[in-house]
């Protein structure tokens, strides 16, 4: 055996795959807010007609894909914490969520978006080609649908 081996850390495609395999749900949520991965919220969000939350979480997924002028999103803990319950199938409250937001995220803060300040987290996301952005009108009007 070649002992100069042994300590050396093993990076490839296999290990990331069975770090992304081991992960909780909790985990892969929050680390496509953290890495910026909305195409993972895309083909996570199932729409389920049944479910009374799913416009609210659609209105929280759909505005993750709309960043402010200087590429960023601002969103509030709560309207994570409707996401993620959608999504999960949980009914965290919104308290039991934003501890674990800021676990996960770090402490949310107060953000100028505009003329608005909102407290809550700013992420920066990559988007799939083809994504459109939006006026800051249609910003606003699509806001308007969160709540919290």
């Amino acid at each position: 055996m070649d002992k100069s081996i042994v300590n050396r850390v093993i990076d490839n495609e296999a290990k990331r795959i069975l770090q992304t395999l081991s992960m909780s749900n909790a985990d892969l949520f929050f680390n496509a807010l953290k890495t910026g991965d909305y195409d993972w919220f895309l083909e996570n969000f199932i729409e389920e007609s049944w479910n009374n939350n799913v416009n609210e979480a659609k209105a929280v997924r759909n505005a993750l894909g709309i960043p402010d002028s200087n590429g960023y999103v601002i969103i509030k803990s709560g309207n994570l914490c409707v996401l993620y319950n959608y999504m999960n199938s949980k009914s965290l409250t919104p308290q039991s969520f934003g501890k674990l937001a800021t676990a996960k995220l770090g402490e949310a803060k107060s953000h100028r978006s505009g003329k608005k300040v909102i407290h809550g987290f700013k992420l920066k996301f990559t988007y799939p080609p083809g994504h459109t952005n939006v006026t800051p009108a249609e910003k606003d009007q699509e806001s308007s649908k969160l709540f919290d």
